[in-house]
């Protein structure tokens, strides 16, 4: 559905909720002012510009309540709510005089333009106001944030970068093995044009969409990628997308198979390689680190110790596999040698295990990593909290060079190997931990953690924050030995449904 039909469907709704309402009499004139309808109503003798207008323009998101003969309208963590016959506003739940109320004329809600639009500008890109003088609606500066969509070529794949104008939520998924999808929550995109040139490497053809508050970017591929990563530039605000093409061994790294004169024997599979048979258990922090401490004294490390032994118990009994733990005492051992000990295990997971905190004592809830580039500034703090531990170890400055490699390694799009299994198993420990804790649920997300550095590359690899220590009553749970019981069984459960999905092909390639 288009841009244009779908603003128009949803004012026909807004309109069709609103016929109903009491409304104030017809207006003296109506005219345009721009793209904006404005009426002069006779009570009030002052101009009033509509709502739907100005929330089809900036692809502002509206909803109505019949009760209250309201409307209101949303942008990211903004909102601003006006009543029909009222003249004070809610702006983020905070009145604020209009001095003259919102109405509804002919079926659809509007606003007194003098006082209404400076509180509507600091919602969205750009300045809008009323111009007494020309009796017009001023716009300044853009009314778009997503501007221009290119594309660069590169031997290993193919890189997006898309122009963002300010921080914008979004999500990205394949369709079918064709078609990228980027959406981006209150998202507009630049009406002259977003897309700068033709497509190049693996895209063949774009698309853009505009509707409910959303704009989607949309690219189709020449062939489906072997993987794809999304990424941010600080410097230049630009959101990045590496595609990497599919690797074909050349003639001279291919192996030479001598095919027997008759009946061809399909070449055997070493099934040892992929099943998940090892699963590397990474208590947080430990010895001089104590990792965060509740208001009661608790310290992180002695708790994430006590899941992690438990959780090696119940992986051993229930799932027949191997469990191995980094440290199984309190003891210090630094980031780098926990990744060693993964691979030398041979491990085919890994799993690290810590406790949030925050200087906010009232937040809670569980969360869980893939390593990554940090999107938000809260995964950030996370990972930053996480990595202070290298300042208890001998030779710290030998994870700036490692990060400041993998973040290379990220843009040439070489690395996430185990990416989608990462998330995949992010997905499945959260919500089933989450469930079972009865927690908060708060989201699997990314960052750069040091710990998962040396194991991204040979096992898929996440990090696991049980709760807020820092959070009282979270702290009192943490504590208990049924909790601790729980969250390792949930882990388990996870970890068994993890390898049934990654070794479904395996296991019946070798029946």
């Amino acid at each position: 559905m288009t841009t244009a039909r779908t603003s128009r469907w949803a004012a026909f709704l807004c309109m069709c909720m609103l016929a109903a309402a009491p409304a104030v009499k017809a207006p003296a004139d109506t005219g345009t002012a721009g793209s904006f309808t404005v009426v002069t109503l006779p009570e009030y003798r002052m101009p009033y510009v509509s709502l739907i207008d100005l929330a089809e323009k900036y692809n502002v998101r509206l909803s109505y309540d019949p009760v209250e003969l309201s409307m209101t309208a949303a942008r990211g963590n903004d909102s601003l709510k006006v009543t029909n016959q009222c003249s004070t506003a809610l702006m983020n739940g905070n009145a604020v005089n209009l001095m003259h109320p919102g109405a509804l004329v002919q079926g659809a809600m509007f606003v007194p333009a003098a006082t209404f639009l400076p509180l509507f500008s600091t919602m969205i890109p750009g300045e809008i106001s009323w111009d007494e003088k020309k009796k017009s609606v001023m716009v300044t500066g853009t009314t778009y944030n997503i501007e221009k969509v290119s594309f660069e070529a590169r031997e290993g794949g193919t890189l997006i970068k898309i122009l963002l104008l300010e921080p914008l939520r979004f999500t990205g998924e394949m369709s079918g093995e064709r078609w990228l999808h980027l959406t981006f929550t209150d998202g507009i995109i630049n009406p002259s044009g977003t897309f700068a040139g033709k497509p190049a490497g693996l895209i063949t053809e774009t698309l853009s969409a505009q509707a409910d508050g959303r704009a989607r970017l949309s690219f189709m591929l020449s062939e489906p990628p072997e993987s794809y990563s999304i990424s941010k530039n600080h410097e230049t605000d630009e959101l990045l997308i590496s595609l990497r093409k599919k690797r074909i061994p050349s003639a001279r790294e291919a192996p030479v198979i001598t095919l027997p004169d008759t009946n061809f024997t399909a070449p055997s599979i070493n099934r040892d390689v992929w099943l998940i048979d090892t699963v590397v258990i990474d208590p947080g922090h430990g010895g001089k680190d104590s990792g965060a401490i509740g208001p009661g004294g608790t310290k992180e490390k002695d708790i994430v110790l006590r899941v992690a032994k438990e959780l090696k118990k119940v992986i051993e009994e229930r799932g027949g596999m191997k469990a191995v733990l980094t440290r199984d005492h309190d003891v210090f051992i630094s980031l780098k040698r926990r990744a060693e000990i993964a691979n030398a295990a041979n491990g085919k997971l890994f799993i690290s295990i810590h406790c949030n905190g925050h200087k906010n004592k009232r937040i809670s809830g569980m969360e869980v990593y893939f390593l990554s580039e940090a999107k938000t500034e809260n995964a950030q703090r996370v990972a930053d909290m996480e990595n202070e531990a290298v300042r208890y170890e001998d030779n710290p400055d030998y994870y700036t060079s490692l990060a400041d490699i993998h973040k290379k390694i990220m843009f040439d799009m070489m690395s996430n190997v185990f990416l989608k299994e990462s998330q995949e198993i992010c997905k499945l420990v959260l919500d089933n931990a989450s469930a079972t804790a009865r927690q908060e649920n708060r989201r699997v997300r990314q960052a750069g953690f040091y710990v998962m550095l040396g194991t991204q590359a040979t096992m898929p690899s996440i990090l696991f924050e049980l709760g807020y220590i820092t959070n009282p009553s979270e702290e009192k749970m943490l504590k208990r030995v049924s909790y601790q019981k729980r969250i390792a069984d949930a882990v388990c459960t996870s970890i068994l449904e993890f390898k049934r999905f990654a070794e479904k092909d395996i296991i019946s390639e070798g029946r």
